[in-house]
């Protein structure tokens, strides 16, 4: 595998890897924004009834993201 990696890329950080780390950016944006929102913007208790889910939703955006990234840079190959 380490010979596999090798050859796909000469660079530090493999192609697929990167495409996954884009794509767990990309999943991780929608409860960012609601992170950022339940901070800045809402007051009162609205903020843990915004703000905790936008942690989770971030979290999970952030690997669904990386696996669908993974994916489709297998599939490109």
């Amino acid at each position: 595998m380490a010979v596999r990696l090798k050859r796909e890329d000469e660079g530090a950080v493999p192609k697929r890897l990167m495409e996954g780390l884009r794509w767990g950016i990309v999943g991780a944006i929608p409860g960012l924004i609601l992170v950022l929102l339940a901070q800045f913007v809402i007051e009162g208790e609205m903020q843990l009834t915004v703000g905790a889910p936008g942690t989770l939703l971030a979290i999970a955006g952030a690997l669904v993201g990386f696996t669908v990234g993974l994916r489709r840079a297998a599939r490109r190959k």
